[in-house]
């Protein structure tokens, strides 16, 4: 459907249910995102997004448009498909309670790399204190997961022989 919308030039036309971002740095707003946990970096990118001069006009645009869709579709087709000349080793961390992606596609994905690692944030030690899993935006979130996040990837870079820089 994607495909034949771009066809008739609509590609640009946001899916069905989708709109133009509106910030909503209110409590009620933090309360209906789907993508962040921290309510302080959530605030943090709300007054960003809210700025009076609008100095980020076409930040943030909003939901996906029909091109989008469309490119998100096929790229994940190819990689799906192709999983199993993916040679260069690979790290997926994945959010617990993610609403824009299919765990279920990295882990069999993942399985036909060569060299793929997964790591989960969907144990329950990772719910907050208001019994919530990290979501989307991992960079976004509690700084307890950041430092997850990072230790995890210098790990991983450190396998890979790149040399850990010290002070």
């Amino acid at each position: 459907m994607a495909t034949v919308m771009t066809w008739f030039n609509m590609g640009e036309r946001f899916i069905p249910g989708e709109t133009y971002y509106i910030p909503d740095p209110t409590l009620k707003g933090f309360k209906l995102n789907k993508n962040i946990r921290s309510l302080k970096r959530w605030n943090m990118t709300e007054k960003n997004f809210s700025y009076p001069e609008k100095k980020w006009r076409q930040e943030p645009i909003g939901g996906a448009t029909v091109s989008w869709l469309r490119e998100a579709l096929k790229i994940s087709w190819v990689i799906t498909k192709n999983a199993h000349k993916i040679l260069a080793p690979t790290l997926l961390l994945q959010a617990g309670d993610d609403h824009n992606v299919i765990p279920e596609n990295h882990v069999s994905t993942c399985q036909k790399a060569k060299d793929c690692k997964i790591f989960s944030f969907q144990n329950e030690k990772f719910r907050d204190k208001n019994g919530l899993l990290p979501r989307h935006e991992l960079l976004m979130d509690t700084d307890n997961t950041r430092n997850i996040i990072f230790k995890k990837g210098i790990q991983f870079m450190e396998k890979l022989g790149v040399p850990r820089k010290r002070k």
